[in-house]
């Protein structure tokens, strides 16, 4: 057992949780943004965060390519599948 007196067998670093949550938040903003329900801005407020600049930099981290963009390339993608 750790000095601390507690047991650490079964804890998960808060780091994955806050990790994966955040991951969760893009995903569901990039769905919004394909969907035409907003734009970037209403998108990064929409899934919870207080700055779109943040949101812009996380997506960015995650996708390689910035919300805008890698929206018009999904719907230019679908779109040219359909023709």
């Amino acid at each position: 057992m750790p000095r601390s007196g507690r047991c650490t067998t079964f804890a998960s670093p808060p780091w994955r949780l806050t990790a994966a949550a955040k991951a969760f938040r893009r995903y569901e903003a990039q769905q919004f943004l394909l969907r035409g329900d907003g734009d970037v801005n209403s998108a990064a407020y929409a899934v919870g965060y207080q700055s779109p600049q943040q949101f812009n930099r996380d997506y960015k981290t995650l996708f390689d390519t910035t919300p805008d963009r890698s929206t018009r390339a999904q719907r230019n993608a679908i779109y040219a599948n359909r023709a």
